[in-house]
């Protein structure tokens, strides 16, 4: 298994012998002796995006797929199933198994890579604590870590320990599945906010100053 840590990448093709099945799961633990009583509640977000033009300073602008709000994969999408929970894409491209409120157990989602669309070109992984600010709990004390998961044999291809890179953060651009010209691959991005989701939604559905 592979340690990854900010700006490591992880090609399916050259590495996995053109892997294209896969789960990430966001797990975490909290390493304080006292909680509180208060919940404990992380939520792995995905979306499927693809890019529509460049803004003025030459930046590519990526928005969620055919502007279908069934393309961004959360605990509380409206594509959710009222009996199970879990929550499917339109495509079936991504199947995510519903909140969690367990760390050690996580949430999941397997992504099939092979039936994303030519024109979606990026997955990014998306991890928030609920009411992290509120409750004063932060990915620091949370220890948030994602894992890369071989869905169809289960090895843990490898795993990013981003709450030691951004210990005050409650938000985490963690990574993103990238299209490459051959393939796809896994890139750790490591990047924390103190944002809400709906602040990352406001990025994937902006007017490109640009268009393709």
């Amino acid at each position: 298994m592979k340690k990854f840590s900010k700006g490591m990448s992880f090609d399916f093709d050259k590495e996995s012998d053109h892997l294209r099945h896969i789960k990430v799961k966001l797990v975490w633990k909290y390493n304080k002796g006292e909680n509180n009583n208060l919940k404990l509640d992380a939520d792995l977000t995905l979306a499927v995006l693809q890019t529509v033009g460049r803004n003025n300073n030459g930046d590519i602008v990526k928005n969620i797929f055919a502007e279908d709000e069934g393309y961004l994969v959360f605990y509380n999408s409206p594509l959710k199933d009222k009996i199970n929970g879990d929550i499917w894409t339109p495509g079936k491209e991504i199947h995510h198994t519903g909140d969690c409120q367990t760390g050690e157990e996580g949430e999941e989602a397997d992504i099939f890579l092979d039936k994303l669309h030519q024109k979606a070109d990026e997955i990014p992984i998306i991890a928030t604590i609920h009411k992290g600010e509120e409750r004063n709990q932060n990915w620091g004390s949370l220890q948030g870590k994602l894992q890369i998961i071989n869905q169809d044999t289960g090895e843990i291809l490898g795993e990013y320990d981003f709450g030691a890179e951004i210990p005050t953060a409650t938000a985490s651009h963690v990574g993103s599945i990238i299209r490459t010209e051959n393939g796809f691959k896994y890139e750790s991005i490591g990047s924390g906010f103190n944002a809400s989701l709906s602040q990352f939604i406001d990025n994937w559905t902006q007017e490109p100053d640009l268009p393709l």
